[in-house]
């Protein structure tokens, strides 16, 4: 299990979306008027709130956007000796077996097998080997298998697509930071996206920044005014990519994705 399974409250999806509808507006009216440590803690506190709030047949359709976010937590955790006293602890919708494995051992390389012994029973293609705590190597696998996974998988269609344009969105920022620094090498590109790895091995080909955008505007349809800002730009393109969906069926399950990541490019944007 990946997901935490304690406090659930299970609600009809009807009233939990009918709630989330009349917040949207309202999160993000609190975001702007918030500076960062608040707007985090809020961001935080909704996550867990709508999760909790879910019955079983949305947390079956819509686990992965979850654990997409508590991915990045979990990389975050390999780097702290002690957690016992770090305050996403609670919060955190991690299970508790993962949880488990922070809280016994502050080694490394035995957090790494011990995860591993969980997750490559769940992502097919993870299969990171334990090499000197190569720390950087585990988290690339491990999310890549996830998104390969999770894109070829029998998953709500809207969450499918949102994937797809995650993996894009990380094979583009991938290419204009081997430009940026001149690295000759062609990258490893994460697969299942909208676009093919030929076009993105051109894009990389040509050292040319602007490709970047071309590609972007070409299968994605958003538009990157500025190269530098690509990372800000993509995020808030998946915004409108999820409005898209969202204004389709607003009783759909994709309002809380919607929701939730609106929430968190508000966050992002502040200060810009």
């Amino acid at each position: 299990m990946l997901l935490t399974d304690k406090g659930l409250r299970n609600y009809p999806s009807d009233y939990l979306f009918s709630r989330l509808r009349g917040r949207i507006d309202r999160g993000i009216v609190y975001i702007r008027g918030s500076g960062t440590n608040a707007a985090r803690e809020f961001i935080e506190q909704e996550y867990r709130w709508v999760y909790l709030q879910m019955n079983k047949e949305l947390r079956r359709l819509l686990w992965p956007f979850f654990f997409y976010r508590e991915i990045k937590r979990l990389f975050e955790w390999l780097r702290i000796d002690d957690l016992s006293l770090h305050p996403q602890l609670e919060s955190s919708l991690l299970s508790e077996e993962i949880k488990k494995i922070f809280l016994g051992t502050r080694d490394l390389t035995s957090r790494i097998e011990k995860l591993k012994m969980i997750l490559s029973d769940i992502f097919k293609e993870f299969n990171y080997i334990s090499k000197n705590s190569e720390l950087k190597a585990f988290e690339e696998n491990l999310m890549k298998s996830f998104l390969s996974t999770i894109v070829t998988s029998a998953i709500y269609p809207a969450l499918r697509d949102f994937f797809r344009y995650i993996i894009d969105f990380r094979n583009l920022v991938t290419i204009y930071k081997c430009i940026r620094w001149k690295l000759e090498r062609i990258p490893s590109f994460t697969p299942g996206g909208k676009l093919s790895e030929s076009e993105l091995r051109r894009a990389f080909s040509s050292g040319d920044i602007t490709m970047i955008n071309k590609l972007s505007i070409k299968r994605l349809g958003l538009h990157i005014d500025d190269p530098s800002e690509i990372e800000i730009g993509l995020y808030n393109g998946l915004r409108v990519i999820l409005k898209r969906f969202y204004q389709t069926d607003p009783l759909e399950p994709i309002v809380i994705p919607y929701y939730l990541w609106n929430c968190y490019v508000e966050y992002l944007m502040i200060g810009t």
